[in-house]
């Protein structure tokens, strides 16, 4: 009985000690593969985790795979890996052949088998075809402030058409015009009384209006140049009452209007979007009593109007970007800069946010560039190739892009890609951990504007190729299957190896299911049955302390989507961080250049924090303007240029003696391609300036240094004396103001003196001459009659 005792006290020591190593290496590599007690349950926990079947293995079943293949015979360890990517349809890119292609998107169909947490890698080839079908529709606002650009339109239409035969021969033109919803306070009723409503203004009186109407489809793509031109020449201008207008109605109704339009499958779709003023958006609708939601479906007569403005509400942003994203459109607002409103950094924003392959263009007042400007953003858009995919959770997927020479990771996107000129992406497939699905789930992955994708099907690895085993020498003479190493246990019967009944009952036994400093089996939450706790729903551990429901709630779920709660505390993916796994990885913070943050912020939670002493801004501090960009770039390098210029160069960083060039006068000796109108300026301790040229190639950023040095004469030392200089000639007028003012007051005192004195000698005088007073006057007047005598 003692020798009985002492075994089991040696089995709980050990099962202590293996339970804090197991906690020891959770925390510090957030890899928990020991807690797993079924197969099935070792592989969905993580990728690193394997398990060994052998009957006679004797240490943890479940453990990372460098120490089960330590222990475990190789034929008995389960752990399946990602396999190979098993191409379904792969056709090589290709021009049309005889009526068949082109081909711009390869493969086309794959099956990829991913155990969770291991990533699948397959490469996606684009290259856009030559003298591709293109379908261009134009949605142009026709209120009367677009009038001279309707003019424009008919005399250019030819033009334009010229102008697209040089980019493909196969190519199709359309014309449909908005004006808002036609009912008050969008339209005036009165313009609604009367086939031409500018009679009702007094400055348009003698022209004629259509009357308004919400969007009219007026000429579906077509070939016919001639036709698109005549219709044209019976389209008028309209009124509308306020300044936003209906375009977003006419933006859906051009894009779902599949059969209305004409749009073409085996084409590049195009809407050229063309206004000189916002627009309406949902919910505005409401105002006019048009409250029921935009439906996304098409409402178009036979005659082409809208059939349902007055009824239903403008659509969102973010539906009519879904939309277009389906049927593969492409849009290009061409925006005119009003007298008093500038809508173009509206619509900037509005592509940037929603439209990631559209583009905006400034329209001249009355349209005058739109052929070339329909041209240049064309041009634009094909040589730009941006993926995109329809993968949802558990899926995730990240590219990595290979255009020409340059390899960018965490990047969808090439640019500058030519007709014919193929580009890889190598994307990287993985489901997260503890996400096994039966059957398979599928997304597709395709370049925006193309109307061909890659379809893949994705199967989960989580089940363990184990045969269950009878035998009777196993799980204590048959009171179980062996599955996979461990017994499964008849009714009625526990254990490791279902040695326990559920009548039986030990005293000794019940004291190994209480913890140290404890005085409850099970901690008050199981019940202990042949010496092992058998723990209560939701709980587990050796005295069921662990939880995996009381971690914290992210997103709606315990620990998130990327972690599992273990033993009270979120064991989170490989990369994920924080008590909830709220942090993401900071990929999302890497720059194109592949520094974090672009070197100017910091990462935090996967999101960069911009300097505020940088000049960059945006969600990997990227983004600045040319000018702010420019002037930061130079302040970077001023550093190199001031250890090369006022010393020998050998107290300089590598990278500064490596890539700092000097070159003569007129950079003749450069090999470089320089842009002359982009120079920096060094100013040195003497006042001299250097001018210095920045460029970047693939492989380093060089800094070209102009020899000839330009100086000026020292005027000043320093700024301090500048500062005494200008005091002392402030102090100086001060004085000699002051001292002017001093003499002459002393001469005014004196001549006053002196004309005081002049005064009493000539009044002293008169005084003595008479002995009278010279003021006095007497009271008596003496009047001689000069006739008296006479």
């Amino acid at each position: 009985m003692a020798s009985y005792l002492v075994l089991h006290l040696a089995i709980v020591i050990m099962v202590l000690l293996l339970s804090s190593v197991t906690v020891q290496s959770k925390k510090s590599n957030l890899v928990s593969c020991s807690s797993s007690s079924t197969c099935t349950e070792c592989l969905q926990s993580s990728a690193l985790c394997a398990w060994c079947s052998s009957t006679t293995y004797s240490r943890s079943r479940c453990d990372t795979v460098a120490n089960i293949e330590l222990y475990c015979f190789r034929a008995d360890i389960q752990n399946p890996t990602t396999r190979d990517v098993y191409p379904i349809v792969n056709m090589a890119v290709q021009d049309k052949i005889n009526n068949v292609g082109p081909i711009q998107v390869s493969p086309q169909e794959v099956l990829l088998a991913i155990r969770p947490g291991q990533p699948a890698y397959f490469n996606v080839t684009v290259r856009p075809s030559r003298d591709y079908p293109v379908d261009m529709y134009f949605v142009m606002d026709l209120s009367h402030s677009m009038n001279d650009d309707l003019e424009t339109m008919r005399k250019v239409i030819v033009d334009l058409a010229n102008a697209m035969q040089m980019i493909t021969t196969d190519f199709q033109l359309g014309f449909g015009s908005f004006v808002d919803k036609t009912v008050s306070p969008f339209i005036r009723e009165l313009y609604l009384q009367n086939q031409n409503p500018c009679i009702y203004l007094t400055s348009l009186r003698n022209d004629v209006c259509d009357k308004p109407y919400g969007f009219r489809n007026i000429f579906p793509l077509s070939q016919s140049t001639n036709m698109f031109q005549a219709l044209l020449s019976d389209v008028t201008k309209s009124l509308s009452s306020d300044r936003p207008e209906g375009g977003l109605d006419g933006l859906m109704q051009a894009t779902v209007c599949k059969r209305e339009i004409g749009w073409r499958e085996e084409a590049r779709h195009f809407i050229i979007y063309m206004s000189d003023a916002d627009f309406h958006i949902a919910l505005d609708g409401k105002i006019g009593k048009a409250s029921t939601p935009n439906d996304g479906e098409c409402h178009l007569d036979r005659n082409g109007y809208y059939t349902t403005a007055t009824i239903m509400d403008y659509p969102s942003i973010g539906h009519i970007s879904s939309k277009m994203k389906k049927q593969n459109i492409i849009p290009i607002f061409a925006i005119s800069r009003g007298q008093f409103y500038d809508d173009i950094p509206f619509y900037k924003s509005l592509v940037k946010e929603f439209f990631e392959s559209g583009k905006v263009a400034e329209l001249a007042t009355d349209s005058s560039n739109i052929v070339q400007l329909v041209r240049s953003s064309y041009e634009q858009i094909t040589s730009e190739v941006r993926m995109d995919d329809t993968a949802a959770s558990p899926l995730k997927v990240k590219y990595t892009s290979y255009c020409g020479n340059t390899v960018t990771t965490n990047s969808r996107q090439c640019l500058s890609v030519a007709s014919q000129e193929s580009v890889t992406f190598k994307l990287e497939v993985s489901v997260t951990n503890q996400n096994c699905f039966s059957g398979e789930q599928r997304f597709t992955v395709k370049p925006d504007g193309f109307n061909e994708e890659v379809v893949v099907r994705v199967q989960t690895l989580c089940d363990c190729n184990c045969a269950p085993s009878l035998s009777a020498s196993q799980c204590t003479y048959g009171n179980g299957t062996n599955v996979c190493g461990v017994c499964k246990c008849n009714a009625g019967r526990y254990g490791q190896e279902c040695e326990c009944s559920l009548d039986e009952g030990n005293s000794v036994l019940n004291d190994e299911c209480i913890a140290d400093g404890d005085s409850i089996a099970c901690s008050s939450k199981g019940t202990c049955i042949c010496g092992k706790c058998l723990c209560n729903e939701g709980l587990t551990g050796e005295f069921c302390q662990c939880s995996s429901t009381t971690c914290p709630i992210y997103e709606g779920s315990m620990c998130g989507e990327y972690g599992r709660c273990e033993c009270n505390e979120c064991v989170c993916e490989p990369g994920y961080t924080g008590d909830d796994c709220s942090c993401p990885p900071n990929d999302g913070c890497i720059a194109a250049n592949g520094k974090e943050c672009n070197g100017y912020g910091t990462c935090k939670c996967g999101k960069c924090t911009c300097s505020p002493d940088s000049a960059y801004d945006g969600p990997t501090c990227e983004l600045c303007d040319e000018y702010t960009c420019f002037e930061a770039l130079c302040d970077e390098k001023r550093d190199c240029i001031a250890c090369t210029v006022n010393g020998d160069g050998s107290k300089c960083p590598n990278k500064c003696k490596q890539y700092v060039i000097i070159v003569d006068e007129n950079y003749e000796n450069s090999t470089y391609n320089l842009d002359l109108n982009k120079t920096c300026e060094y100013v040195d301790e003497d006042n001299c300036r250097f001018a210095f040229i920045i460029v970047t190639n693939n492989t380093a950023t060089y800094i070209i240094i102009n020899s000839r040095r330009y100086c000026q004469e020292k005027i000043f030392e320093s700024i301090e004396n500048i500062i005494f200089l200008v005091l002392g000639i402030i102090l100086g007028i001060l004085l000699a103001g002051l001292a002017a003012l001093f003499i002459w007051r002393m001469l005014t005192f004196i001549y006053d003196r002196r004309e005081y004195a002049r005064f009493e000698k000539e009044l002293n005088k008169s005084t003595k001459e008479t002995g009278e007073n010279p003021l006095f006057k007497s009271s008596t007047t003496s009047y001689k009659n000069p006739m008296y005598g006479q």
